[in-house]
């Protein structure tokens, strides 16, 4: 069996007519040559690869310096990552089928509450009003998340998450 692993290259477009890709730079690949890990899960936005392996580790590579810039490492392997569409805000589900929100800025997990343990996809509202919320679904079910980072209560910020439906 060969290991899962992740080819990227930056392609563009010269003639939108044309249809012929012009390669910008040298491919990568992931992981990285001497790096003990495999590759269970990825996601690709316009700004960052980001991948999950099967000993936990979470990495976001930057496209545009094409570079790492962050990584965590969660307690078990990562099955799933859902990211916004700026990356900012992810789920993650583990191998275990529990789910977090993780923040790459602080670092952070939140678990998520009533996460459907078969889960098939995750969807982040991209209204800009609206882009706390999201939703889970699985093959009958779909529940509704709303997001609220900074909620201020007895003089203390902390964050929340609440399962507002379940349809």
């Amino acid at each position: 069996m060969i290991d899962p692993s992740l080819d990227l290259a930056k392609v563009t477009y010269t003639d939108p007519t044309d249809y012929q890709p012009r390669q910008e730079r040298e491919g990568r690949m992931f992981p990285e040559e001497g790096r003990e890990e495999t590759i269970s899960c990825m996601a690709l936005t316009q700004d960052f690869l980001i991948y999950g392996s099967e000993t936990g580790s979470l990495r976001y590579f930057y496209i545009e310096d094409w570079q790492f810039v962050n990584e965590f490492r969660h307690v078990v392997g990562i099955s799933k990552v859902f990211p916004d569409s700026s990356a900012t805000r992810m789920v993650l589900v583990d191998e275990k089928s529990d789910a977090f929100i993780y923040n790459p800025v602080k670092d952070a997990l939140l678990e998520l509450p009533e996460f459907p343990p078969g889960a098939k996809g995750v969807l982040w509202e991209n209204w800009p009003l609206d882009k706390h919320v999201f939703i889970a679904y699985d093959d009958e079910n779909m529940f509704t998340y709303v997001y609220h980072r900074d909620t201020v209560s007895a003089e203390n910020i902390y964050t929340e998450m609440h399962c507002t439906e379940k349809i």
